[in-house]
């Protein structure tokens, strides 16, 4: 590394600060000493790059718009998330959180939409504004992004899974309203974390002003 901290030598956290929309790495005093280089059709000048983290293995994972990455401090890839990738058949958005655990595993946050119910009775005006809205059997269903919580093996294989699809309820989604008196049907999953044990994931809904614990083992 650049620089050595007192009290801690070359290994990360040590007290350092990442920027993601400046790309780089800064110490305590404000000075920059580490910025992700540009990896020629992964990582350009425009490139949206968010979550860059410091692994034990002294490596940096980070996520692009659209795709996860550990890379080595001279930006050579050493691993990134399967891309496209299908869960359930729907194909999956990775976003916000992205990390490597003590198990050389990868957890990463994603989004998947999914047709969800309306309950209530709407007239036709109320549906001519909402995007992907279908009606069944006079019941109205909506599309709406609902998070997944996937865990990768170093050779991109998919070995775990939290899907909120199965834990979030009509009641759930159809809480807060439009200005129009419509169900506004969101949960923004934006905070992924795992215990230092490694058998619960914590999964924060902005959206539903929620935090959830999942056990994994």
């Amino acid at each position: 590394f650049p620089v050595t901290i007192p009290g801690c030598g070359n290994r990360p956290p040590c007290g350092w600060i990442a920027l993601d929309y400046a790309r780089s790495v800064y110490d305590r005093a404000g000075q920059r000493i580490w910025t992700i280089p540009m990896i020629p059709g992964l990582v350009e000048e425009r490139t949206h790059i968010r979550d860059i983290k410091f692994t034990k293995d002294n490596t940096i994972t980070f996520l692009t718009i659209p795709i996860p990455f550990e890379i080595d401090l001279e930006g050579n890839v050493l691993w990134k998330a399967p891309f496209p990738f299908l869960f359930e058949l729907d194909t999956v958005i990775y976003h916000h959180e992205f990390q490597k655990t003590e198990r050389g595993t990868y957890l990463v946050l994603g989004d998947r939409k999914v047709w969800r119910r309306v309950p209530g009775a709407f007239a036709p005006e109320d549906l001519q504004t909402e995007f992907d809205v279908k009606i069944v059997n006079g019941e109205v269903y909506k599309k709406v992004l609902m998070a997944v919580v996937l865990e990768f093996n170093k050779e991109g294989k998919l070995i775990w899974y939290w899907d909120a699809n199965k834990y979030v309820k009509d009641e759930d989604l159809n809480f807060k309203k439009t200005k129009r008196g419509f169900p506004n049907l969101a949960t923004h999953a934006n905070a992924l974390s795992e215990s230092a044990d490694g058998k619960k994931i914590f999964v924060g809904f902005r959206d539903l002003s929620r935090l959830v614990g999942i056990v994994t083992g």
